[in-house]
């Protein structure tokens, strides 16, 4: 890493840092870029080079916690990486969704429901800030990023199957908000992560593939279709 590459790194851990403390001591809602630059000393410029607002930097740091456990508790060729864009913050590249197949139409994401959960505990006050049900952008932000990983899944769960779009929409749509009703139960429900987590008292970790999978089994719409057109 190049002196000017360090600087760049140092610069935005301090940013990450004070607006960790800033949510900490108020709330999201409450944390202003402002106040962050007045704090830091720096200004707008360099601030706006890293981050575009300040859910821009809580997504990040989200980001970057979530593919640290990514990374150390699943196999990289399971791993589905945040796209390269030329954003300057470094999440570009970064895991943050699993695709473990576990037969010809299913998957397995109990990793990435553990790794949420685990996620939680690594700074469980900022982030029961964070997931705060008051904070609709920050949901909003996150939900964009997991549709195009839960489209995914649902095209490989679907394997040519037939689906209405009306559907696939509902149902990406409402597994994006269950990915983030995991997160706000796991940070407010700290003390029962572990459990959660713990496939010999709690194998229920994959309950929203296994639901999507078993309806699509069960509801063979194709051949409704076919013999609709007989």
């Amino acid at each position: 890493m190049t002196v000017s590459e360090t600087q760049k790194s140092k610069t935005q851990s301090l940013i990450n840092d004070c607006f960790i403390q800033m949510v900490e001591d108020s709330s999201l809602s409450h944390t202003h870029i402002v106040d962050l630059i007045k704090t830091l000393g720096i200004n707008r410029n360099t601030f706006y080079y890293y981050y575009s607002g300040k859910y821009d930097v809580a997504v990040c740091i989200f980001l970057r916690d979530l593919a640290d456990l990514l990374l150390a508790t699943v196999p990289s060729e399971c791993l589905v990486n945040l796209p390269i864009s030329d954003s300057p913050h470094s999440t570009q590249g970064l895991p943050y969704w699993t695709h473990i197949e576990t037969g010809a139409h299913e998957l397995d994401m109990s990793a990435f429901v553990k790794a949420l959960g685990r996620t939680m505990r690594t700074k469980p006050r900022f982030y029961r800030m964070l997931f705060n049900p008051s904070e609709r952008e920050f949901y909003q932000a996150l939900e964009s990023i997991w549709r195009e990983a839960i489209s995914q899944d649902l095209h490989f769960i679907l394997g040519g199957r037939y689906m209405p779009e009306e559907t696939k929409r509902l149902l990406v749509s409402l597994q994006a908000q269950a990915v983030n009703s995991l997160c706000w139960y796991f940070a407010y429900h700290e003390d029962d992560v572990e459990a959660l987590c713990d496939d010999r008292i709690n194998p229920f970790s994959n309950i929203m593939q296994e639901a999507v999978s078993r309806a699509v089994q069960e509801h063979p719409v194709n051949r409704i279709l076919r013999r609709a057109t007989r």
